[in-house]
């Protein structure tokens, strides 16, 4: 783990997003188990929580929200690192296996709404790109929110979310953490966008100065312990097998 530096912060804002695997060094991969505990995150002036899910009024939403002590150790820690003015904003972390569907639901309802054109088939299909479906056979067997290994974020300035260029959660391609970058390449990055992608670089790189690698679908996505981490990072190839399972039983019996 890197760490913050304030000189880092303007060079991130500059450097284009690279996914390159790191793979975890045998301390690495020690903290991170040794941090698989269920941990609860509270707000504080630098940590935000959004409640994203219980103000949709989704099944299963949890009043308060779960990680890993990893997760909560080092957020809290590079969120105290931060410029003055910035905090961090989480919008999801644990996610339960009932919340888990119902966001399926509503992410098909919400494609169809900004699309009417969209047949019922094509919303669900579209709700599936940004949402793992617990019954899609080819998808992991524990989705990476109900293993506790995954995070949903953006930063804040002065208590507001910064612009990424889409809402979280915003089913479009847009959304792809590379979507502005390839945009620049094209010559098709707007104005309003460059600052866009000033802002998703910085957050790419301080979660990555964390630990955390990124979902590429989604610029708010990232992870630590689980199947997407362990993917990005080669950890399988060094012949280990280990990744964060469900803490739903957990997180469940702390209620």
């Amino acid at each position: 783990m890197g760490g913050l530096h304030l000189k880092n912060w303007e060079t991130w804002g500059e450097t284009p997003i690279q996914f390159l695997p790191v793979t975890p060094s045998r301390d690495e991969l020690r903290l991170i188990q040794e941090g698989a505990t269920v941990a609860e995150l509270f707000e504080t002036d630098r940590v935000r929580l959004d409640h994203t899910y219980l103000k949709l009024g989704l099944k299963g939403t949890l009043k308060k929200v779960y990680t890993r002590k990893v997760i909560l150790d080092r957020l809290t820690e590079g969120a105290n690192q931060l410029p003055p003015g910035y905090s961090v904003m989480v919008f999801d972390a644990f996610r339960t296996i009932e919340c888990q569907y119902d966001l399926l639901r509503w992410m098909a309802e919400d494609a169809k709404r900004r699309n009417p054109k969209l047949s019922t088939e094509e919303s669900w299909a579209v709700s599936r790109m940004f949402v793992a479906d617990p019954d899609d056979k080819e998808r992991p067997t524990v989705p990476t929110h109900n293993s506790g290994g995954a995070i949903d974020l953006g930063l804040c300035y002065q208590g507001q979310l910064v612009n990424y260029g889409t809402d979280f959660d915003e089913p479009v391609e847009k959304s792809n953490t590379l979507a502005l970058e390839k945009a620049l390449e094209a010559g098709k990055l707007s104005t309003s966008d460059q600052e866009a992608l000033r802002n998703r670089r910085q957050l790419f790189y301080f979660m990555k100065s964390l630990g955390f690698t990124n979902l590429s679908s989604e610029w708010w996505h990232y992870d630590i312990g689980d199947l997407l981490w362990s993917r990005q990072t080669g950890y399988p190839k060094m012949g280990h097998k280990w990744i964060f399972e469900s803490i739903e039983k957990e997180v469940l019996a702390l209620k």
